[in-house]
């Protein structure tokens, strides 16, 4: 993190981001009659690691703790992606199925936008920890598909930033 002006500061790094979707209560139907033979939710989980470029602006400086607002643009690799299936019969089985997949190439990059809230604490010796609930939206899709993406996300991060 570096200081730009007195309330505003650039922000560079790298992380790793874990990006979910959840699809609940997916009717299975046998394929020889039509009938519904139980139901399962499958989990999508796509691994990143992600380059950011942010502003930080301060809107609250209380001895070493800081609130800043933060806007700025990322870079996203794309690492891998796995699925999770939580397969329920009507007849009470159940049973799990994982499984590597690769509709996205290793290796693919997109670029996104990201704001955020940034609460902050000053330690020693120009070390900062902070916690930043973030949006982030992505300008191209990972992947084209049947089924409605949604380009943005919500999560937050965690972090130990180093300040120049």
């Amino acid at each position: 993190m570096m200081k730009i002006r007195q309330k505003v500061t650039l922000e560079v790094g790298l992380q790793y981001a874990r990006q979910t979707h959840k699809f609940v209560d997916i009717p299975i139907v046998d394929p020889d009659g039509g009938d519904l033979i139980g139901t399962r939710d499958e989990v999508l989980q796509y691994d990143y690691v992600v380059v950011p470029l942010k502003y930080n602006f301060m809107l609250l400086h209380r001895n070493r703790l800081n609130l800043q607002f933060s806007l700025g643009v990322m870079g996203q690799l794309f690492q891998s992606a796995h699925a999770k299936n939580f397969v329920e019969n009507l007849d009470d089985t159940a049973y799990t199925v994982r499984q590597e997949f690769d509709t996205v190439e290793f290796g693919k990059l997109t670029f996104g936008l990201l704001a955020g809230v940034v609460v902050s604490y000053d330690l020693p010796e120009n070390w900062t920890v902070q916690i930043a609930p973030i949006m982030r939206y992505s300008l191209g899709r990972l992947y084209e598909s049947q089924i409605g993406q949604f380009n943005y996300s919500y999560g937050v991060e965690f972090g130990l930033v180093r300040r120049l």
